[in-house]
């Protein structure tokens, strides 16, 4: 008798919008592989925030807040299904009592989709672990959560502390997608074993870069956010040292959307204050289709962060063929062989990044497009990456 495949539910911390289809798009790429072996089921909760005001309104009104659930989209492989539900969020509530709230609310979502899962996969902490570890005390569902986020300090909800960490040790297994990640966690949850398995990256998708011609002009690039720890700064720094060693390159920078902890317009005034509006295209919200064409096209792409648990963008880059340049942020010391796929510099360290860049666009040195293909295949592409997965739930359902 052949043996019933493995039920696998995955709650993503957060998932792709209209606005902005591309973020945690790689949690639907690992649900969709890991689909060839398991029924996975994504399930992602929308708020609807209810003020005060309302919730006194409504109760008088004797109208009930009710919960919806939608097919968000439909896949070629029957072992996958992907929905979203809208609940109801007091706002005015406490941290604890809301999370009590969004977690009956996941629980009545399963029911009515009669999903009942042998391994709830939380795709971050805040808020995919605290609810899969809720749905777990209730239902004895087994758990795992891997850890995208850094843990920095001065932007952690202290609210959130106890539910955070309870959460993790709450769980049957934590995982994280770097060395540096996962000695971060262990830090801090000495008493937990904790796995790192990295991050899948599609060679079907990010394929290799086609021969350049010689003739055509430099181009460099930049992608991140409008967040602090990606540091576009530094990218505009080393991109006006550059132009001082007299070497003639254009350069992109691509946000994930205009809004974020930094304001655009700051970032706008001081590329015109270094002299470079005419050298430095902006844009935002690329498809993944619209990076794979960026990545191919570059010479060389930048990334200046000061902290990644990853570092997509850099494993994205180096898979099509492109060597990349980054800061010792933490997750690229898993990507990146100094000098043999790409190079570290000290972070803001501007000075140096433009001494790599140079180098490399003056053909002082050459990095071939297939060998820097290869090395992250090997590690992060799909046979590598669902062999490491497909053998961590098994053996966390089989304990």
């Amino acid at each position: 008798m052949k043996p019933s495949i493995k039920k696998i539910l995955i709650i993503p911390s957060w998932y792709p919008t209209k606005e902005q289809p591309n973020l945690g798009i790689f949690f639907k790429e690992q649900a969709l592989l890991m689909a060839e072996e398991f029924n996975v089921l994504i399930l992602v909760g929308v708020a609807d925030l209810i003020g005060r005001k309302k919730y006194l309104r409504d109760k008088i009104l004797l109208k009930n807040h009710k919960s919806t659930i939608k097919l968000l989209e439909s896949s070629d492989s029957k072992n996958y299904k992907e929905y979203t539900f809208n609940y109801p969020l007091y706002c005015f509530k406490s941290k604890s009592y809301q999370h009590v709230q969004i977690i009956r609310y996941y629980e009545k979502a399963l029911l009515k989709l009669g999903f009942y899962p042998d391994l709830i996969h939380a795709q971050g902490n805040i808020m995919g672990g605290i609810i899969a570890t809720g749905l777990s005390k209730k239902n004895n569902y087994k758990t795992l959560i891997t850890e995208h986020l850094p843990l920095i300090i001065n932007n952690f909800n202290y609210d959130l502390k106890e539910a955070y960490f309870s959460a993790l040790t709450d769980a049957n297994c934590i995982s994280t997608v770097s060395e540096d990640a996962r000695a971060s966690l262990i830090n801090n949850i000495p008493s937990k074993d904790i796995i790192n398995h990295g991050n899948f990256i599609d060679e079907n998708l990010f394929t290799l870069k086609k021969e350049k011609n010689k003739d055509c002009a430099h181009h460099i690039a930049w992608v991140g956010s409008l967040y602090h720890r990606k540091d576009p700064f530094t990218f505009i720094r080393a991109l006006k040292e550059i132009r001082k060693q007299n070497v003639s390159c254009k350069a992109t920078m691509v946000f994930a959307s205009e809004y974020g902890e930094v304001n655009i317009e700051e970032v706008i005034k001081f590329i015109d204050s270094q002299g470079l509006t005419q050298n430095i295209k902006i844009q935002y919200n690329q498809s993944r289709s619209e990076l794979v064409n960026l990545y191919q096209v570059i010479d060389l792409l930048i990334c200046t962060s000061i902290n990644e648990t990853f570092g997509m963008i850099i494993a994205e880059a180096i898979m099509c063929g492109t060597p990349v340049i980054s800061t010792n942020n933490g997750g690229v010391n898993d990507i990146i062989n100094h000098g043999v796929n790409g190079f570290i510099t000290k972070v803001k360290d501007f000075e140096s990044i433009a001494l790599h860049v140079t180098n490399i666009l003056n053909d002082k040195i050459d990095l071939n497009t297939i060998n820097l293909r290869e090395t992250v295949i090997s590690r992060y592409g799909r046979v590598a990456f669902k062999k490491r997965i497909s053998n961590l739930y098994n053996s966390i359902i089989n304990s």
